[in-house]
């Protein structure tokens, strides 16, 4: 029978590590949320998928954080999800939708978006008709 590794097992993976060094070049050892060059720098998933390996992910995905930066990062994270929970997933499809169907994703806008919702939470409502007016209705795109 064979047993699931532990995910930091999966860390010690060479796939990892190579995909790891590679990430922390692109950076240039620097963190890409604070530009600390001193500070233990650590490689932040931007999301996660159930039954992905580490080193699968989309390099444009991954980040180079310091652990300050890194912990940051992860309570971004569950701030939004929290944020977004609350809302019928219905009223958000449109707003995924449009999401995945552009060319390009901004590590800026949700970086912004990160932190302006743990600065204001109600601020999703507006948000999202925002990302929906600027998305649809300024790139035409039918619903």
């Amino acid at each position: 029978m064979k047993t699931q590794k532990q995910y930091w097992q999966k860390l010690q993976d060479p796939r990892w590590q190579r995909k790891r060094l590679e990430i922390l070049n692109r950076a240039e050892f620097c963190c890409e949320g604070c530009g600390d060059s001193e500070s233990q720098l650590q490689v932040h998933h931007g999301y996660y998928e159930k039954g992905k390996e580490p080193w699968e992910y989309e390099d444009d995905t991954l980040w180079c954080l310091c652990d300050r930066c890194h912990e940051k990062a992860h309570v971004a994270r569950k701030t939004v999800n929290i944020a977004l929970a609350k809302y019928i997933p219905s009223d958000l499809n449109s707003v995924a939708d449009a999401l995945s169907a552009t060319e390009e994703r901004d590590p800026v806008f949700y970086a912004q978006l990160a932190y302006l919702m743990r600065e204001n939470p109600r601020m999703v409502e507006r948000l999202v008709n925002h990302l929906f007016e600027s998305i649809y209705v300024n790139k035409g795109l039918q619903q």
